[in-house]
């Protein structure tokens, strides 16, 4: 959903920026075709430029590449931020129904940030929904009238006779006309009108302009859009009828003579419309000249320029470090050397794939004992991450084997990539332990498998050498969130931090469900941390103090160790 929001922001960013350059560059001047072409153009970039990316040889302009990091540092800026508001909203409380320490759950304070997120979201698809059933409705409507009312052909253009007295309007090869206009001498232009309509296939721009602003209904400036390319087109037909001859004179009183009704079917050019008097203006104006030339040549000069810059921040954002490096260490990448960055961005480039049991990387197919030379060629120590992009249908006994190739190789910090059962992307980072008969090169204090065939067992929980051991089976089902909560909240309590929340899981689960129940384990931390934030200092987890996350942290450290079964 994140990305999804943040795609439509920039998208509505871009199509102001384009749309103000026609509004005080090209909309007064003649160039009618031009400006319509631009206009859709308008619509069609502000939903492809924030999806593509180029990354052009930079160096050579100093003050450009400055002003690009600038703009692409400001840009990551409000991706981090908005991703932050969404982690936290996202981050679904636990339970309240069945637990022995209920009335503490019960004081998890209610998540406006989520209830805010989802309710623009529901506002978000209930205004698509309105928009698309009117455009629907519009086009039905339009059929009927042309099966139900009788047709005659005309000029080679088929005139369907209304027996309403509104505006003369077209439709894709339809004319729809006055029945009593039929007779008239004035018949001759309104079909000519209409047909120049029917023949730049006006009606093509205009129902697909109105099928995307169904879905960016919430900016206003589209729908303003809609009106200036009809607009547009009214300007273009004017023009060709007066080329071909007809009198300017009878042509304007016609047009005068049409203001009987302000019907509108929002997907036809009607014959009149509210800017009459605009468009008997643009008539007697002069045609754009050599200055008309220029605008359109500043106007096509900004607009590629802004592109460009788009293009090379898109791929800043792409090439610079994953959205999920870049979420782990936001708050020192500007810090680091240059060599680090691009150790960095080589270890963000480089994501081993894992689907039907099926190794790849870069599309190529690979054995297991093919990981140790590709890190080795990429210059990915040992120090820096391995990164896996998994299928959710993926089993985990071939992740188990893979684990144990980066045992072996002493590879053992990994990030695996996946998504959940409600379709949200997860990201799990953790240490691999090393071999019992490993030898590495340094000393990570990490928790290894246990022996608790010599512990003390009370349920769920092993207690040795003064340590407790929460066991959780994710393969079994359970509240893990709950579970969770209620362990760490107990040893807060006692403040204890000598506890191990173990995980297991089958090698027959599939690594969606495997991320789903990890998360619900996760999520059981991130309860114990909101309602520890609200207990010490009043305040929701996302407003503490460094110095307040790092206090909360150490009273409850996510202790927790991930092994097969």
């Amino acid at each position: 959903m994140i990305k999804f929001g943040i795609y439509l922001l920039e998208s509505s960013i871009i199509f102001l920026v384009f749309y103000l350059l026609y509004e005080f560059i090209m909309k007064k001047e003649t160039c009618f075709n031009f400006n319509r072409f631009y206009l859709i153009g308008i619509v069609v970039f502000s939903l492809l430029l924030p999806l593509m990316s180029f990354n052009f040889s930079k160096g050579k302009i100093a003050a450009v590449d400055h002003s690009i990091e600038e703009f692409n540092d400001f840009r990551m800026s409000y991706y981090d931020a908005i991703q932050d508001w969404e982690s936290n909203a996202f981050s679904v409380p636990i339970s309240k129904e069945v637990s022995a320490n209920s009335k503490e759950i019960a004081g998890v304070p209610v998540d406006w940030s989520s209830v805010l997120i989802k309710l623009l979201l529901g506002i978000y698809g209930i205004g698509v929904c309105v928009c698309l059933s009117k455009l629907l409705w519009a086009l039905w409507r339009l059929k009927r009238m042309v099966f139900l009312y009788p047709k005659t052909k005309i000029n080679d253009v088929t005139v369907v006779k209304l027996p309403s007295e509104i505006a003369s309007f077209s439709f894709f090869g339809y004319a729809f006309i006055y029945e009593g206009k039929i007779d008239t001498p004035e018949l001759n232009q309104i079909v000519a009108h209409e047909k120049v309509h029917i023949e730049q296939r006006h009606s093509i721009d205009l129902i697909f302009v109105q099928f995307i602003a169904s879905f960016l209904w919430f900016n206003p400036l589209l729908w303003t859009l809609i009106k200036s390319l009809k607009t547009t087109h009214e300007y273009i037909v004017d023009q060709k009828i007066i080329n071909t001859g007809y009198s300017l004179v009878d042509y304007q009183t016609l047009l005068l003579s049409e203001l009987v009704s302000n019907n509108s079917y929002g997907l036809v050019n009607n014959f009149n419309l509210s800017f009459i008097k605009k468009r008997i203006t643009m008539m007697t104006n002069n045609k754009s000249g050599f200055s008309g030339k220029v605008k359109m040549a500043l106007t096509v000069t900004c607009t590629v320029l802004f592109s460009l810059v788009l293009f090379q921040c898109n791929s800043e954002k792409t090439d610079d470090i994953s959205d999920e490096l870049r979420e782990m260490a936001k708050n020192n990448y500007n810090n680091l050397s240059k060599e680090s960055k691009e150790q960095l961005r080589r270890q963000a480039e480089l994501v081993f794939s894992i689907s039907n049991n099926i190794i790849s990387v870069n599309g190529k197919t690979i054995n297991i004992k093919d990981i140790e030379p590709i890190l080795t060629e990429v210059g990915i120590g040992r120090h820096y991450l391995v990164r896996f992009k998994i299928e959710g249908n993926q089993s985990m006994r071939t992740l188990s084997e893979v684990q144990a190739e980066l045992r072996n190789i002493d590879r053992r910090k990994v990030l695996y990539n996946g998504e959940t059962d409600s379709g949200k992307q997860m990201i799990q980072p953790f240490l691999v332990p090393p071999m019992h008969w490993a030898n590495p090169s340094h000393d990570d204090s990490i928790p290894v498998k246990p022996d608790l065939s010599k512990a003390t067992h009370n349920g769920n929980v092993a207690t040795l050498d003064g340590i407790e051991y929460l066991n959780i089976n994710i393969s079994e089902g359970g509240n893990y969130r709950e579970t969770v909560y209620n362990f760490v909240k107990n040893h807060i309590a006692r403040q204890s931090t000598a506890y191990l929340i173990r995980v297991e899981y089958n090698d027959t689960d599939n690594f969606k469900n495997y991320l789903t129940n990890l998360a619900e384990v996760y999520q059981g931390f991130e309860t114990v941390y909101k309602v520890r934030a609200q207990e010490l200092y009043g305040k929701d987890f996302s407003d503490l103090k460094k110095e307040e996350y790092i206090s909360i942290g150490k009273e409850a450290p996510k202790s927790v160790f991930i092994a097969g079964k």
